[in-house]
């Protein structure tokens, strides 16, 4: 069984604006860029999407929480925040 996770980070040293999602595959060490730019992302509980915290154009914190499909056809926005209000994590859980 394969085992992908999901990561938003950046080289050594970067600012928040320089973060990149990425899947990295630990059986064969493959990293895959993904066209999302999130603050934290994780699978959702059946392993088909992506769950993430888009970053704001005016902060570096999420303004809202969005899907992914993981074949890249859909990306869908289920919450945003309004006024100061920001996103700063998400979770994803399967019992």
């Amino acid at each position: 069984m394969r085992k992908f996770t999901v990561s938003a980070r950046a080289q050594p040293g970067a600012e928040p604006s320089e973060f990149r999602t990425h899947v990295l595959d630990a059986l064969s060490g493959r990293d895959t860029l993904l066209p999302l730019l999130a603050w934290e992302a994780t699978w959702t509980w059946d392993g088909a999407q992506i769950a993430y915290v888009a970053r704001g154009s005016t902060s570096s914190y999420g303004n809202a929480v969005r899907l992914w499909r993981r074949d890249g056809t859909e990306d869908r926005e289920l919450m945003s925040a309004t006024g100061r209000d920001v996103f700063f994590s998400v979770a994803s859980l399967s019992y």
